[in-house]
């Protein structure tokens, strides 16, 4: 049964999700075009249980959806949140919420396919995160910091 739920959330957080809204503007048929709004996003969820006689099991839950708008046919600007949530045997563990804006420029949109093509993506982010962390046996002790990312990368 473990193998069966852990096959089925795998399959799910491994999901994206595309739409495209053609009544904002015309499609010339070669991707995306001027005007067009996409939305897209994962769910994950891992688990881990470390061999060991007294070894807890830990995880983390993440959903963390986007959108974009298309300035040109190649040119996208938009925003992702990152929502995140850890646990410990069973217990709530530290928390992460986070933003991020991209923009992306596309290319090799007619050679693939009407769909779209691929995109270099430039990103700058921040995220706040409360973890919580044992300190010595039984202590959990409560911790707070933030970061500020820049990326950039190939989709």
């Amino acid at each position: 049964m473990k193998k069966v739920l852990l096959t089925l959330i795998l399959s799910v957080s491994s999901l994206f999700v595309f739409a495209q809204d053609a009544a904002v503007a015309p499609s010339s048929g070669n991707g995306p075009s001027k005007g067009s709004l996409f939305v897209f996003g994962t769910v994950g969820v891992t688990s881990e249980k470390p061999a060991g006689v007294n070894q807890k099991s830990s995880g983390r839950f993440t959903f963390a959806p986007g959108a974009g708008y298309f300035l040109t046919d190649r040119i996208a600007l938009g925003a992702r949140l990152l929502i995140s949530q850890q646990f410990a045997s069973g217990q709530k563990g530290g928390s992460e919420i986070g933003l991020q804006a991209f923009g992306r420029y596309y290319f090799l949109q007619d050679m693939f396919s009407t769909k779209g093509g691929f995109f270099l993506e430039g990103n700058l982010g921040f995220t706040s995160a409360k973890p919580q962390y044992t300190d010595a046996p039984g202590v959990v002790v409560p911790g707070s910091m933030s970061t500020f990312g820049l990326g950039v990368g190939p989709g």
